[in-house]
């Protein structure tokens, strides 16, 4: 008789082309999503890291100029102790040194 079509939508894709491509379009935007939240809390963890290494940093250099002060003002009132004083000194800032670098360990795999 006759070779009518039925209508489907007039888009041309099949309904199961439609959810196929509607579901890549999603996952898509699912993935985009999930990569900028990554990025966000990598950003993240890096400035908390970076408040960390500025604390210690600040911190141990306050206690070099603390110890290095009380040196000189008991270098004035024993003389005869200049040279342990100094060993003193330099073996204080060789451990905040070492911790530093321990603490930076820790960081970079954290």
């Amino acid at each position: 008789m006759s070779d009518v079509v039925p209508y489907s939508g007039g888009g041309g894709l099949a309904r199961r082309d439609s959810k196929r491509l509607e579901r890549s379009i999603s996952a898509g935007r699912a993935s985009t999503e999930l990569r900028i939240s990554r990025a966000f809390n990598d950003e993240q963890v890096a400035l908390a890291k970076l408040d960390v290494a500025s604390a210690a940093c600040g911190a141990a250099a306050g206690h070099v100029a603390r110890v290095a002060r009380l040196v000189q003002s008991l270098q004035l009132e024993c003389p005869d102790a200049t040279n342990e004083l100094n060993a003193i000194k330099s073996a204080h800032a060789h451990f905040l040194i070492s911790e530093l670098s321990s603490l930076e360990r820790a960081l970079r795999y954290r």
